[in-house]
């Protein structure tokens, strides 16, 4: 179950939690697609239409259509990473952040915008866009335009629905923990500040101070916190992290993520705070035995009842 039992007691639940998340997969992952595809295609088309085919891209569109820029990044050669399309353009990261999320940042320039346009443009995949650099027939440029529509739309789609279906799992993992512990007689705390939960209370997605190696404050945000009934008034509350992956390679590269959470964490509260990881999918025997080295516990979704020892034990 967690870092005190032996390794060799880990397989079973390796097994059962692949198996679990590849019949979850298989049953949700595609009507999540299907969705996501409709909505895709209705962006991407959208999106070709006011930029008359991508020959004006304008200064005024991104401006009244910001989202759209997560689009024109699927259309360059390759399709440009967030961060790549920040450094390229000399635009702040969380600019473009917002930008994507609908919002432009009252701080925008007009000159941002235009480097934005400037180092899509000179991108653009000529091979996909033919029409936009050289003459063509208006039949020839319908077809290439046909083409090119379905080819973003698909490079976005990938994008989107993975992001989509870790969402999904992230919220359904959140339900079996809230569900387990209501029935526990647990109350959802509705305010912002840790410090200030009741006993026998949680509360969903809540930012906690940290403090990184260097001594730089920040807040780290924490999937559930949750103050047990058997802790002290003013002891920090439990800290639950939900973890799934559909591939064992994913879970090697980011082990050290959450090592790394947990020692920003220890730096403010002490090497005794609750940390513990809620896990469901592919995680290997080396990413149960790295946290186990680091300090941290967890649970498997599949066995929630697991939480009660944790949540309940006093180191």
């Amino acid at each position: 179950m967690n870092k005190e039992n032996a390794p060799h007691q880990w397989e079973d639940d390796i097994q059962y939690s692949k198996q679990q998340y590849n019949e979850w997969y298989i049953r949700e992952a595609p009507a999540t697609y299907t969705e996501d595809f409709v909505l895709t295609s209705t962006r991407v088309e959208l999106f070709f239409r006011l930029t008359n085919n991508l020959e004006n891209i304008s200064v005024q569109l991104l401006k009244e259509n910001p989202d759209l820029i997560t689009v024109l990044r699927m259309c360059t050669s390759p399709a440009i990473a967030h961060d790549r399309l920040s450094g390229l353009a000399n635009v702040p990261k969380h600019v473009l952040k917002r930008m994507h999320e609908g919002f432009l940042p009252s701080s925008v320039t007009d000159n941002q915008l235009e480097r934005i346009i400037m180092i899509t443009r000179d991108l653009l995949e000529k091979r996909l866009f033919p029409w936009v650099f050289s003459y063509m027939t208006e039949d020839d440029k319908i077809n290439h335009v046909n083409n090119a529509i379905q080819i973003v739309t698909d490079r976005l789609l990938s994008s989107i629905s993975n992001t989509r279906v870790k969402m999904a799992q992230e919220v359904r993992q959140l339900d079996i923990l809230t569900a387990y512990l209501d029935e526990k007689g647990y109350s959802r705390f509705l305010g912002f500040n840790f410090r200030e939960m009741p006993l026998g209370s949680y509360a969903p997605r809540l930012n906690v101070p940290g403090q990184k190696s260097d001594g730089t404050n920040i807040n780290i945000p924490v999937d559930l916190v949750v103050k047990s009934f058997h802790q002290d008034v003013d002891e920090v509350p439990i800290l639950i992290e939900c973890k799934s992956a559909g591939d064992s390679t994913n879970t090697n590269k980011r082990r050290k993520e959450e090592a790394s959470k947990y020692a920003n964490l220890q730096r403010v509260y002490g090497p005794n705070i609750h940390f513990i990881l809620f896990l469901c999918g592919y995680f290997e025997r080396s990413y149960l035995a790295y946290n186990a080295s680091e300090g941290i516990d967890w649970a498997w979704d599949h066995r929630v009842e697991d939480l009660e020892e944790l949540i309940t034990s006093r180191e």
